[in-house]
C-alpha cells in the first residue's frame, strides 16, 4: 500500500483531491504510448488508493497480508527509480527521508 503513495508521490494523509491531481499530472507526463509500463504502474497505484474507504481498510488490515519482502523492496525501488539490482538499506532510508520531507 505504501508503494502506491510512493509511486504517486503523495503523503499518507493526502486527500482524494490531492491524489487525483497528482495522478493526472503523472498520466500527462508518462503517457501510455511512450511509457506503457510506467503508465500501468501509476494507474494501478491510483486504483488502489483512490477510494477513501478502501484506503482506510488498507491501513487497518493491510499489514496483516503476507508479502515477499524482497518483492516489496524492489517495488519501492522501482517507484523511486533506483537503478540497482538489489536495494540497500542506505537507499531505502534516503528514500524515506526524501518522501517524509515532501
Amino acid at each position: 500500500m505504501i508503494t502506491a503513495y510512493l509511486i504517486l508521490g503523495v503523503s499518507l494523509d493526502a486527500t482524494n483531491e490531492e491524489i487525483r491531481k497528482r495522478y493526472l499530472q503523472l498520466v500527462k507526463e508518462f503517457t501510455p504510448e511512450k511509457y506503457p509500463e510506467k503508465f500501468q504502474e501509476i494507474s494501478n497505484a491510483y486504483e488502489s488508493i483512490k477510494n477513501e474507504q478502501h484506503r482506510v481498510e488498507l491501513m487497518m488490515f493491510g499489514s496483516y497480508k503476507q508479502t515477499d519482502v524482497e518483492t516489496t523492496f524492489m517495488t519501492i525501488a522501482n517507484a523511486l527509480q533506483i537503478n540497482k539490482k538489489r536495494v540497500g538499506l542506505k537507499e531505502l532510508l534516503e528514500a524515506e527521508k526524501k518522501y517524509s520531507k515532501g
